[in-house]
Parts: structure tokens; C-alpha cells; sequence
């Protein structure tokens, strides 16, 4: 939810969502425009999409609970290379390196190397 939106936008959103559906399975059996009505005010609701999609192959491919390793979160829809990280560090306390693009980015510049 917080991918190109301000933390302070996100945070009662995120409350009500998690609230509404505490569960992939929870988010992959609601209709996306329900979701969808959820989201708004955040914007890029390809976001939500994502989400929603990557709901029904947790449910589908992983019985439901989200997968604990980098290949399987990077192979769900939506889901980049810092997400899988967050996750896994946050959610399944791991200690691996996340590094953002921004921080990457100027690192790359710093070094005069292409990303």
C-alpha cells in the first residue's frame, strides 16, 4: 500500500484493509471492486489488483499462508525485489539486505555505475 504513497495516507487504510480482510484467503474470496472501494484514496489501483491476484495464488499455490522464501514471494504478482525483502525481514525476521531504488540509485550515481 505505502509503494509511491505517503506513509501518513496509508496507515488508516491499511487498519481498516487488514481489519476487513486479516487473511489472503479473506482478500482472494472478496470481489475486487469491494477492494477496490477499500483502497481508494490511495491511488494505482494496480496495486489492489496485485494484491488480489497475488491473494489467490497464496491461497491456491501455498494453502494460504504467504511463502517464506525470496523465489515464491518474487513469482507473486505485483511483488518486486524490496517487497519480498520487507517481508521477509519484517514478517519473518531474516536477515537479509533490503535496499530501496531511491538508495540504490544514488549509490549507483556515487559509483558511475548503471543500475
Amino acid at each position: 500500500m505505502s509503494q509511491q504513497t505517503q506513509v501518513d495516507r496509508v496507515v488508516s487504510k491499511f487498519l481498516a484493509f487488514v481489519e476487513a480482510y486479516p487473511t489472503p484467503r479473506d482478500c482472494a474470496d472478496a470481489p475486487l471492486g469491494e477492494l477496490l472501494t477499500l483502497w481508494s484514496g490511495l491511488g494505482y489501483p494496480r496495486r489492489c489488483r496485485n494484491l488480489h491476484e497475488a491473494s489467490k495464488v497464496i491461497v491456491a499455490q501455498h494453502g494460504g499462508v504467504v511463502p517464506a522464501s525470496l523465489e515464491e514471494l518474487l513469482a507473486l504478482p505485483g511483488v518486486g525485489d524490496y517487497t519480498a525483502r520487507a517481508v521477509l525481514v519484517f514478517a519473518d525476521h531474516r536477515e537479509i539486505g533490503i535496499v530501496d531504488t531511491n538508495v540504490a540509485r544514488v549509490i549507483a550515481r556515487i559509483e558511475n555505475r548503471v543500475l
